[in-house]
């Protein structure tokens, strides 16, 4: 996260959805999204809870690896 703020202008001056600050808000949404969708497909798992845990944890790594892609694309595309 820290090099895609570090890509970002303070304040674009043409488009604000471009700035620091937006970026901060998605990722804030970004990780309660994350978290409650991965304790959904946790749930749907069923069975022990080291099963519904494990499934959580395979869901947070999914969705944080391409999250991770994400970020880095905008540190490469400045």
């Amino acid at each position: 996260l820290a090099d895609a703020l570090k890509a970002l202008p303070e304040q674009d001056s043409w488009d604000s959805r471009r700035n620091r600050e937006m970026l901060v808000k998605s990722q804030h949404a970004w990780l309660a999204y994350r978290d409650a969708h991965c304790t959904v497909v946790g749930a749907q798992e069923g069975g022990s809870n080291m099963s519904i845990t494990f499934a959580m944890l395979l869901c947070e790594s999914k969705l944080t690896g391409e999250r991770m892609e994400f970020l880095k694309s905008i540190n490469g595309s400045r």
